[in-house]
């Protein structure tokens, strides 16, 4: 029996395109996910598989909708200007040719996130809208595609440093000065937006560079918000790196967090909740314990903190047995390692006073 779908041998540049641009449209009001399909995963029609918000879409489906948007980006001229033609709030505040290329840029960036013509594209597609339209609207849409792709299981496009630096401006430019009222959720949304990134893509360091910004950000422009913002942040990120303790990306982000505060006892929960868990499980990972160790050297906890979670790491280190199997003697290895160099560089540090 004949099949009323095209295979994808069969498939046409513009087919793949508008199939795709037309599911985009349908969602722009919500955080789609999107994954490529491995070979051998054949859709039904031929263009993708969807349920709901997801859609897997098979890499010769999106290559060749990638080179009919690229065609349609480039064919009505690059070239920015202010046209003649009248334009409404129907239209986008934009000319049918704008409109045309700024959906385009959707599946360019998603096939290469480091097109760096689109993303400059839509920042000033965004711009020349913001005087038109309503600005939640506009920012909104575009907010929502960044998330669905930075948080969608794709390897490149979650750690893409053109959208992350495209993010930033975006939300520093128009987010940040529209949440002025509730603005330390807003960041903390924006920290658990960078936080599944991490979890799609390990060791995200574009993702926690422009967590950085946006913590300094605030930290410079709206001191008020800035301690119940480091608070809640520390042990949001705190109980993130517990879950993923091999990620080196997000224990050096927590460092320049507990670093932004002031001396307290907050620093040293953070630090004695991460060694109890630490001891407790016998984690071997080498991120967690270069994290320990250099909180312990580098003056983040007062003395008093210090000499706790020093004396139950030396019950540790010189509390095992012979009997003691692989895994946890590995365990005492890394205990035994944090605190001979935690000694070393203390002491290098107090001679050079």
């Amino acid at each position: 029996m004949t099949s009323i779908f095209p295979t994808q041998e069969d498939l046409q540049p513009y087919q793949a395109y508008d199939h795709l641009d037309a599911f985009f449209t349908a969602h722009q009001d919500e955080v789609v996910e999107i994954e490529i399909l491995p070979s051998g995963f054949d859709p039904t029609d031929g263009f993708s598989m969807q349920q709901g918000i997801h859609i897997g879409i098979p890499k010769k489906v999106l290559r060749l909708a990638f080179l009919d948007a690229r065609s349609r980006f480039f064919d009505t001229g690059y070239v920015w200007t202010v046209s003649c033609a009248p334009v409404s709030l129907e239209d986008g505040g934009l000319t049918k040719d704008m409109q045309t290329k700024l959906q385009s840029t959707r599946i360019m960036l998603l096939f290469d996130p480091e097109h760096l013509t689109a993303a400059n594209y839509r920042k000033r597609c965004l711009e020349n809208r913001m005087k038109l339209m309503f600005a939640d609207k506009v920012i909104d849409h575009e907010v929502q595609f960044l998330n669905s792709i930075l948080t969608s299981p794709l390897h490149r496009q979650s750690k893409s440093p053109t959208l992350w630096n495209h993010r930033y401006w975006l939300v520093s430019k128009y987010c940040v000065p529209r949440r002025l009222n509730d603005l330390v959720d807003f960041v903390l949304q924006e920290l658990g937006i960078v936080c599944k990134s991490s979890e799609r893509h390990p060791r995200n360091y574009y993702a926690f560079g422009y967590a950085r910004r946006l913590v300094d950000q605030v930290k410079n422009e709206f001191r008020s918000d800035f301690p119940k913002l480091l608070t809640n942040a520390v042990a949001m990120v705190g109980d993130w790196c517990l879950r993923n303790p091999s990620d080196t990306s997000g224990w050096s982000f927590l460092t320049f967090l507990l670093q932004s505060m002031p001396h307290g006892q907050d620093r040293g929960v953070t630090v004695h909740k991460i060694v109890d868990y630490a001891i407790t499980l016998r984690l071997r990972n080498e991120s967690l314990w270069n994290f320990i160790r250099g909180r312990l050297a580098d003056g983040t906890l007062t003395e008093r903190w210090n000499d706790s979670l020093r004396s139950r790491l030396w019950v540790e280190r010189y509390g095992g047995s012979v009997a003691d199997n692989d895994e946890v003697q590995q365990y005492r290895v890394r205990v035994a390692a944090t605190l001979d160099w935690e000694y070393r560089f203390r002491v290098e540090g107090m001679r050079s006073y």
